[in-house]
């Protein structure tokens, strides 16, 4: 496990899940990563995001892109801004809370596919950190599986995502982090879905326990094996919903 960066500079940012954005296309990256941030609570409805120098720096795009980003996020109706003393960009309103009708336009036969992805993915995002996540990086996840373990159905969903994010940002691939970043929202909308949880939580808990002991441990094949059985029980969940859908139509 390495200790590269301040922990106060890592925590920052892999609290609001922004990377520099590629330079081809800045302004659809800058907007993709703060709705992102938005979905994911880390920055909630009423919260204000950060000011337009700190996100211009962690995007490592110029301020004018970000102004622009914000505006597109403002004409959405995701954030206002304010002007004065206490003014800045706040939130209003959360894309994860949309109603269930709406959630379940995105399910289908696509979803399927992101699952089959996310297999063939994240397991080996979770043996890169094992040997690349810094110890900031293991108490950020044991701190989000303790949120987690006190929190309901809805923040406990949101939390999961955010931590196999996280898992993907300790492994440090940019392409890497894209694509388990994008495949973790999709998920995130079929587990909002779901029946309460009950018993598959608490399983969830055991192994997301797993997975980090074997990245603190620097033991790559340990990490993958981990997040294979994880990955295994909430699959047959997601493919049971999908299934029942089907069925009814």
């Amino acid at each position: 496990m390495t200790n590269k960066g301040t922990e106060e500079e890592e925590e920052t940012a892999h609290e609001l899940f922004l990377e520099p954005v590629a330079a081809y296309n800045p302004f659809e990256e800058a907007l993709a990563q703060l709705a992102r941030a938005i979905r994911l609570g880390a920055v909630e409805v009423g919260e204000k995001f950060p000011p337009e120098r700190e996100l211009s720096e962690r995007l490592g795009v110029s301020r004018t892109t970000v102004r622009e980003a914000i505006r597109g996020l403002e004409q959405a109706g995701y954030i206002t801004t304010r002007r004065g003393r206490f003014g800045g960009t706040f939130v209003l309103r959360d894309e994860a809370k949309l109603s269930a009708r709406d959630r379940k336009r995105a399910l289908g036969p696509q979803l399927l596919e992101t699952l089959d992805f996310r297999v063939a993915v994240e397991p080996g995002a979770a043996a890169l950190a094992a040997g690349k996540a810094t110890e900031s990086h293991v108490e950020q996840m044991l701190t989000l599986v303790e949120e987690m373990e006190a929190s309901d159905q809805t923040e406990f969903v949101r939390l999961n995502c955010r931590l196999h994010i996280l898992l993907a940002q300790a492994a440090n691939c940019p392409p890497l982090l894209k694509a388990v970043s994008n495949l973790e929202l999709e998920i995130m909308d079929a587990f909002l879905l779901m029946p309460k949880l009950g018993q598959s939580e608490a399983n969830s808990h055991a192994q997301h326990r797993a997975i980090i002991e074997a990245i603190a441990s620097d033991d790559p094949r340990a990490a993958r094996d981990a997040m294979d059985d994880h990955l295994g029980g909430s699959e047959v969940l997601i493919r049971e919903l999908v299934s029942t859908r089907a069925a009814s139509r």
